[in-house]
């Protein structure tokens, strides 16, 4: 794009040319790119090891003082931590299966925890292992072994069954309260650091750090592989006591214990050259026997013997029953006592104020949940906090209200297992405690005295749903930064992220404050959790750019992720951002001085003021002979700082750890139009808040933002 000075004496560009290699040299030597905080040959590429830590509000780390985490605090401080916004339904092995294959529930197929399939006439349980459960979707194990990267996972939902033909190298038959948490860390820990000792034996070897295919993996040698642990706890104790119960404070507090036992058994060396991921499936609400919705009752009047139930007691689906079979049906000529799917819709949405139910073609669009066969005719979901039962009183026997139709027996009869709540809320939510192998049942029942317990499974945009998301190692930033929402404070995921540094007061246990547990919530930035997949493949070095392939010589599957430039950019360390078709990159400028070699630098110095000398000496012929430019052009004066409106290069600002910008870009150094790529020596102050812009985070395209004085930048918006 052509730009004109008024008034002034045009530079040579072959001077202005050896002018600006000066000056990229002297830049280069003094600032090189950054390279992984903890140390990395591949420029953070490295194994990957996913962590699932069941139900884990993302509050939690919050709820109490930070020295009474000091493992998980120190994680995230040495690296960086947000929230992340589960799937609809917020249940575990929707959520799970979401994470590893970077897609809904309506691709995977995973609907819930139990459900029925129409094709095969039978239903999923959290035991099943036929890959035709699986089979829609393709998780992170498998797409690691199509490109010839090891796979380990101990318990992740999924896990045990072949899918697509393949399964992880290792992998676990889950057994509930049988392995303790400590072995489970120990196991994956002789994983990570047999991990590193093979690369480390390439490395010395004879391909030497030859790496071809650029994935991070060594020519010919180990690529970084995929590893994942899976631990059922804060979901067993939330369940039974609420998540702000002191028994989930505690579990939490056990859990930092388990992390610190984890990272010490890999060894230092080997933990900082891992990308260790943790995240949680979904959060946690409290329930209590106060807030119950008696479904079979008037004026509800769900005809339970009619119908056939999936899901459980927050949200659920609906099928009428075959008259025949006494299975589920969607066919309301096949279903006993007929099977009105509208009628049902209508009766029980305008029942209670704190139910809500939709025909499957009227879910909302924003909880991608109607496009699969294994989702029911009929969606009831609950409000947060409230609980979903059969009838208020449960006989057992006989027909209609204060029954159960048919009879107390029948399988299908949901009303059997979910009659008489403020009873029997004990019967339905019991969990293993693994460390102590016993089974204890839930703490709400009417004789235990305790009020309140813990559920999850609702809207997946409440607060109380949203999932601990952390991450450290070589690929993330080593700051310890909590991403938060940006813009104008508002819960916005459209908005790029910014970030807030931590307190260093937080550790002080005479500071605490619990309420800031809720002010965090608020705050703290939530993305998508099907974008963990593609974090996942970036963080191995694996490419899901249009036209990549495997080592299959496949491409990577299709996802529903879309990780954002922006979140990226907040996650990952520079080397880590891939460059776009506009050449953007970015560069830290912070200690500088001290990773380059002092001869480097006095030679830079010294190089670039020979020749600036030279090309101001030219520049003083230059001038003698180049006539003046008239005032008479259009457009702006062109000044070092002021970047070009370019369709080939737009570049990016970011913030380095002392708060200050960095810009690289085109520049018209000389105002005759033309561009001279110029790196400011100096940092420039962030743009005013009232300019700060926007940015989709599903991908779409970016929108520049212009500041008051002419800048433009690719928008993230620090705090």
């Amino acid at each position: 794009m052509a730009r004109h000075g008024g008034g002034r004496h045009a530079m040579p560009r072959s001077v202005a040319s050896t002018a600006t290699l000066a000056l990229v040299v002297v830049v280069f030597a003094i600032a090189p790119p950054p390279t992984a905080a903890h140390g990395s040959e591949t420029n953070g590429v490295a194994p990957v090891l996913l962590i699932s830590l069941d139900g884990f509000r993302a509050s939690y780390l919050d709820a109490q003082p930070a020295a009474a985490l000091p493992h998980l605090t120190s994680f995230w401080r040495g690296g960086v931590r947000a929230a992340l916004t589960p799937r609809f339904v917020s249940k575990t092995f929707p959520n799970h299966y979401s994470i590893v294959t970077g897609t809904h529930e309506r691709a995977h197929g995973i609907v819930a925890n139990r459900f029925w399939d129409p094709y095969t006439q039978s239903w999923f349980t959290m035991d099943a292992t036929a890959s035709y459960w699986w089979d829609a979707a393709e998780p992170l194990w498998v797409t690691a072994s199509r490109d010839a990267r090891a796979s380990k996972v101990y318990y992740w939902p999924g896990s045990e069954a072949e899918i697509r033909g393949r399964r992880p190298d290792v992998w676990k038959r889950f057994e509930h309260g049988v392995v303790p948490f400590e072995e489970r860390v120990d196991d994956v820990a002789r994983w990570l650091r047999d991990a590193h000792a093979a690369a480390f034996h390439h490395q010395n070897g004879p391909h030497g750090d030859d790496d071809p295919d650029g994935d991070g993996g060594g020519g010919g040698g180990p690529k970084p592989g995929f590893h994942a642990l899976y631990l059922e706890e804060p979901d067993a104790t939330g369940h039974l006591h609420g998540p702000d119960s002191p028994e989930v404070a505690a579990a939490v507090r056990r859990l930092d214990e388990v992390l610190g036992r984890l990272a010490s058994a890999v060894g230092d060396d080997a933990w900082d050259r891992t990308n260790v991921i943790v995240v949680s499936d979904h959060g946690m609400a409290t329930i209590s026997r106060e807030r119950i919705v008696y479904l079979g009752d008037d004026p509800c009047g769900l005809d339970f013997s009619n119908v056939a139930i999936s899901g459980g007691n927050v949200v659920m689906g609906v099928w009428g029953r075959d008259a025949e079979t006494g299975e589920p049906t969607a066919d309301a000529e096949a279903a006993a006592g007929g099977f009105d799917p509208a009628a049902i819709v209508a009766r029980v949405d305008a029942c209670h104020p704190n139910v809500k139910a939709y025909a499957k073609d009227d879910v909302p669009d924003r909880y991608k949940y109607k496009e699969n066969v294994r989702i029911a005719p009929v969606i009831i979901a609950a409000d947060v906090g409230w609980t979903l039962c059969g009838y208020e009183s449960w006989a057992g026997e006989g027909d209609g209200p204060g029954g159960g139709g048919r009879n107390a027996s029948d399988p299908l009869n949901w009303a059997a297992t979910h009659g008489a709540c403020r009873e029997t809320q004990a019967r339905s939510i019991s969990h293993w405690f693994p460390y102590d192998r016993v089974r204890v049942v839930n703490a709400c029942g009417v004789d235990s005295g305790v009020d309140e317990c813990g559920a999850h499974g609702y809207d997946n945009a409440a607060r109380e749903m949203r999932a601990l998301f952390m991450a450290r190692g070589p690929a993330f930033r080593s700051d310890g930064v909590r991403l938060v929402f940006g813009g104008d404070g508002g819960e916005n995921a459209a908005a790029p992220p910014s970030w807030a540094l931590p307190d260093a007061a937080d550790a002080d246990a005479s500071t605490f404050d619990a309420a800031d547990a809720s002010r965090w919530e608020k705050r703290t930035y939530a993305f998508d959790n099907v974008d963990v997949h593609d974090i996942v493949m970036r963080a191995m070095g694996m490419r899901t750019a249009p036209g990549s392939m495997l080592a299959d010589g496949a491409p990577p599957p299709a996802t529903d992720a879309a990780l954002s430039e922006a979140l990226a950019a907040a996650l990952f360390v520079p080397s880590m951002l891939v460059p776009d078709e506009k050449g953007a990159f970015y560069f830290h400028a912070e200690e500088a001085v001290l990773n380059a070699p002092i001869e480097v630098i006095v030679f830079a110095i010294a190089f670039g003021a020979m020749a600036v000398t030279a090309g101001v000496l030219k520049y003083r012929k230059a001038r003698m002979e180049v006539p003046a430019r008239g005032s008479g052009g259009s457009g702006e004066e062109g000044r070092v700082g002021k970047l070009i409106r370019s369709a080939k290069l737009k570049p990016p600002r970011t913030r380095t750890r002392a708060g200050a910008w960095i810009e690289l870009g085109d520049v018209d150094v000389d105002g005759d139009g033309g561009e001279t790529l110029v790196p400011p020596l100096t940092p420039t102050a962030p743009p005013p808040a009232a300019v700060r812009g926007g940015r989709r985070l599903d991908g779409g395209e970016i929108e520049p933002v212009t500041t008051e004085d002419g800048y433009e930048i690719q928008p993230m918006t620090p705090v």
